[in-house]
């Protein structure tokens, strides 16, 4: 009787380990979806400008100020910030304005594909202070603002 109960359970474990085996495998040989990369697409336009005295400027929350920025979690709001870094998945999936070298210490901007056209080069923000406008939405408990139009992103100067 025992020798059958191990038996069952050593081919249970088998079988799952095969079938788990079979699901990564699948999942590995899925092509992924590339995209062009934002730059190749971009608007031959530059972002805008704005002055670092203007109200909306003077108003706009701190990037790397993530308490009052989950404040405003679903609403509309505003925040500056020296662009540290400009992140693009492999895959061209996503082009993501950092502001901190650790960029789960500040918000971040959001671009997808289906807006890159829009867009100049999003390389060109690099190591500039922006505003960014939009809606604030949340990202693994991080606040971030999608970007779907180029006037949410203004240099500051």
């Amino acid at each position: 009787m025992r020798t059958c109960r191990n038996a069952l359970t050593l081919s249970i474990v088998l079988v799952l380990a095969t079938s788990f085996a079979v699901a990564q495998r699948d999942q590995s040989e899925r092509p992924k979806k590339e995209y062009p990369a934002q730059a190749s697409v971009a608007t031959k336009q530059a972002f805008g400008t704005i002055s670092p005295a203007s109200p909306e400027v003077a108003s706009a929350i701190e990037a790397t100020d993530l308490a009052a920025l989950r404040k405003k979690i679903g609403k509309r709001a505003a925040f500056k910030g020296k662009v540290v870094k400009v992140y693009t998945s492999r895959s061209n999936s996503i082009v993501i304005l950092n502001f901190a070298r650790n960029y789960k210490e500040a918000a971040v901007a959001v671009l997808k594909p289906e807006h890159y056209a829009r867009f100049p080069s999003m390389e060109t923000l690099k190591d500039q202070n922006v505003l960014v406008t939009g809606k604030v939405v949340t990202y693994e408990d991080r606040p971030e603002i999608e970007l779907v139009r180029p006037d949410q992103v203004r240099i500051i100067r």
